[in-house]
């Protein structure tokens, strides 16, 4: 995923704004783990019928 947005990003204004984006793209990342485990597990709680396959 950050390499794809380095690849847009850079491809839409040039390598260094590409190379400037790749640590808030890695942020955004951890940031989005950190938020998503909780929340799956909250909800498997919850509803546990939609967890399994």
């Amino acid at each position: 995923m950050v390499a794809g947005y380095f690849l847009a990003t850079s491809l839409l204004f040039g390598w260094a704004a590409g190379i400037a984006s790749i640590f808030s793209n890695i942020v955004q990342n951890g940031l989005g783990i950190v938020v998503t485990i909780p929340l799956v597990t909250s909800l498997s709680r919850i509803r546990p019928q939609l967890f399994n396959h």
